[in-house]
């Protein structure tokens, strides 16, 4: 996972520009680690899913089948620092 994701070990405790780690075997970038993909899918009712995991956190939860509930709090002016979204073009 060291080459594909930034993660706690070694992030530096900070988020980092996207395609900066090696891409996957799919030829896709950033799927692991650095900030949380905020997800449409919906957990246990009316949360949202994050996928993906953070800079900081363990490697072992810097996986895409890693299902988070959000607990993200606050209106469309919120910010955080270990959470994203994914722009998907068809």
């Amino acid at each position: 996972m060291g080459p594909y994701a930034w993660y706690y070990v070694n992030s530096g405790a900070a988020t980092h520009e996207v395609k900066t780690r090696a891409a996957n075997s799919a030829n896709l970038y950033d799927m692991n680690g650095n900030v949380y993909e905020w997800c449409w899918d919906i957990y246990s009712g009316t949360r949202r899913v994050r996928r993906g995991g953070s800079w900081d956190l363990a490697v072992s939860f810097c996986q895409v089948s890693d299902r988070n509930p959000s607990t993200i709090e606050g209106g469309p002016g919120s910010t955080w620092d270990y959470v994203g979204f994914r722009v998907v073009c068809p």
